[in-house]
């Protein structure tokens, strides 16, 4: 699963990075890219997967041969009384000594170690898969960061435009006013639709502050001039159908393999209590010398002890236990519960990814109809205005009945606008629950896009 992302650098690169400061920030990939660098969860990730990629070194190391040196030298002085008829014996002595041993071990039967390595391996993978998780949940946190910020920016958008209207048509009625043809409650009623609007505005600018330092605060990037959906794309159904695409989530998902690897370590941390597996059996060699200097005389006279002794050892050596007061079968009843805690884990994790790929799916599927309504609703609001404008010129509508229209037709715009983003969302949410997202699906998404500066 790590390949999927490795072409990521030269992929946005090519596509989304262009010079530092310009548009490159203002795309989705783009901001992905710079979370890449910045987010300090991601780059928690990265250290706990480099840490855990060294369990394959420590599983290799464990059935190699161990060599192990020691040596140590000194120097002692002893003094004493002791007499004895016909022997002269000195009343001290002293001198320096040392020694070297040399010692290999070779394991040839070691089912605990066997158990072991299938541990260290499989925390390997997951490790690997928990990262490659990070990633994608990190494409989809700049998402949701990047799309909020685009719809502060509608409802702030909305909002001026219908306070804009608003003060529009209090000017208009005042000039009616003025020319005998209006009332005075006309003026006060765009007055106070366009004061109300004021307020909202200030609490829209608000939180446009906060979704924009959510994002810079994610990616490192000012969240001005973000790329924007096109009003005119037409949205399409998911490519599969809903019980395909949980079996293949199922089947590859990220949070799923990484439960399936962490179960696989927790059965073989069980495997190493079994009493079939503390029998060990090693190659040993050993080889050494012991030497000593000084003035320590032939003993009783006669006999001379020899100034270095060494030698060398071969062999087999055989451990297993006989007794451990119980301690072993304990050790593998806990790891054997904790191993079915993590099974329960897997199928949570499976029934969570389920329910995320059905709700993405339904989502994105719902988001079609949603989208054609609301472009219906918004061609019927533009009529109503029309006509409502068209009314109060003749005198069968009132003030209040236009700025109900207008404000009805920029709410809706404001709605579909909304849609489309979410539409978007869906798209990306649907392939991380399945576990496929990659730089290509960001590219589908951008086709969707338009720059700041374009019309839509």
């Amino acid at each position: 699963m790590r390949d999927r992302w490795s072409a990521w650098p030269a992929f946005a690169l090519m596509g989304f990075v262009v010079l530092p400061g310009s548009a490159a920030a203002q795309s989705l990939s783009g901001a992905f890219q710079a979370a890449l660098d910045h987010d300090p969860d991601l780059a928690a990730a990265k250290a706990s997967r480099e840490a855990s990629d060294e369990n394959d070194a420590l599983a290799k190391s464990l059935f190699r041969p161990k060599v192990e040196a020691q040596a140590n030298g000194g120097y002692s002085r002893i003094s004493s009384n002791a007499a004895v008829t016909g022997v002269n014996i000195p009343s001290s002595v002293d001198g320096v000594s040392g020694s070297v041993l040399l010692q290999a071990e070779q394991p040839l039967i070691d089912g605990k170690a066997g158990a072991q390595r299938r541990q260290l391996r499989a925390g390997t993978r997951a490790g690997q898969v928990q990262y490659e998780a990070s990633r994608q949940q990190l494409a989809l946190r700049v998402s949701r960061a990047y799309f909020d910020v685009l719809k502060a920016d509608n409802a702030l958008t909305s909002l001026i435009a219908q306070e804009q209207s608003a003060r529009y048509e209090q000017r208009a009625a005042q000039a009616r006013f003025d020319a005998g043809r209006a009332k005075i409650t006309d003026v006060r009623e765009a007055q106070t639709r366009a004061d109300s609007l004021a307020a909202q505005i200030v609490g829209a600018r608000a939180q446009r502050e906060i979704v924009g330092a959510r994002f810079a605060e994610l990616t490192g990037v000012s969240a001005d001039d973000l790329w924007r959906v096109r009003s005119d794309l037409q949205p399409v159904p998911p490519d599969r159908a809903l019980g395909d695409l949980q079996q293949e989530a199922e089947a590859q998902s990220p949070a799923i393999l990484a439960g399936q690897y962490r179960l696989d370590a927790a059965g073989a941390g069980a495997d190493q209590y079994r009493w079939r597996n503390q029998v060990r059996v090693s190659a040993i060699g050993a080889a050494g010398e012991f030497w000593r200097g000084g003035n320590q005389p032939p003993l009783l006279g006669v006999i001379s002890t020899p100034d270095r002794v060494g030698g060398f050892m071969v062999g087999l050596q055989l451990k297993a236990p006989l007794y451990t007061g119980g301690g072993l079968e304990a050790q593998r009843r806990q790891s054997q519960a904790e191993a079915r805690g993590v099974g329960y884990q897997v199928d949570a994790a499976r029934r969570d990814v389920r329910l995320q790929v059905q709700e993405a799916w339904l989502a994105q599927s719902s988001a079609l109809q949603q989208i054609a309504a609301l472009r219906t609703a918004l061609s019927s609001a533009r009529l109503q205005e029309k006509a409502a404008i068209t009314g109060r010129e003749v005198g069968v509508r009132t003030q209040s009945d236009v700025l109900a229209a207008q404000a009805q037709t920029l709410e809706i715009e404001r709605n579909l606008n909304d849609a489309l983003i979410e539409y978007e969302y869906a798209r990306l949410a649907l392939a991380t629950a399945v576990g496929t997202i990659t730089p290509a699906t960001l590219q589908l998404v951008e086709a969707d896009f338009v720059g700041p500066a374009s019309s839509q």
